[in-house]
């Protein structure tokens, strides 16, 4: 069993591994970045307690970068979005309920957050993620086929935008192997190793 104290560290530890993850080198951002951010276990007590919260506190360390910036954050014109899918093994008809009630109870304006902008943060946070079965390969085949268009209008368009994906498995260890194969078959770019 966990203290508090260490589970507290070990939150900081994965919040900063995010935001290290998540904010690259500004200088190496392409005209559109996305980064699609996949929690599977969504639904979970470690997700309730304690992930969801990190993933908000990343969010809103890149919203609170940005709005100190009067430009982009690459200084290119470059934008940088994402995209949040809780993912869990229940049906959309109860799982999207399931998560937004998780979402709206765990995620919060902490008193050390700018007020300003946490608010209207924690309100696009909570807009963007979106809820996906994951039970079957063709699950992970649904999200990842869905997510490749990222509402580029045309083929240009869909050529300036960089795709990264990143899976938190927040499941049991002896899942880990049936969703890192899944992930590979469906969410790998063609011609990566």
């Amino acid at each position: 069993i966990f203290s508090l104290q260490v589970m507290t560290s070990l939150l900081f530890c994965i919040a900063a591994f995010l935001v290290a993850l998540l904010l690259p080198s500004l200088a190496e951002l392409p005209p559109v970045s996305l980064t699609n951010v996949v929690l599977v276990g969504a639904t979970g007590d470690l997700a309730k307690k304690y992930l969801w919260q990190a993933l908000f506190e990343t969010f809103l360390a890149h919203r609170e970068e940005d709005s100190q910036q009067a430009f982009s954050p690459s200084g290119d014109g470059a934008a940088r979005r994402f995209r949040f899918f809780g993912a869990a093994r229940t049906e959309s008809v109860s799982g999207i309920p399931a998560l937004q009630g998780i979402l709206s109870q765990h995620v919060s304006c902490r008193p050390y957050h700018n007020p300003d902008i946490c608010f209207s943060a924690r309100a696009a946070f909570l807009e963007a993620v979106q809820y996906s079965r994951l039970r079957h390969e063709s699950d992970y085949l649904d999200l990842c086929s869905a997510s490749i268009s990222p509402g580029a209008d045309s083929a240009s368009a869909a050529a300036e935008v960089s795709m990264e994906w990143l899976f938190y498995l927040a499941v049991p260890p002896f899942s880990y192997s049936g969703i890192a194969q899944a992930v590979s078959t469906a969410c790998r770019a063609p011609g990566t190793t």
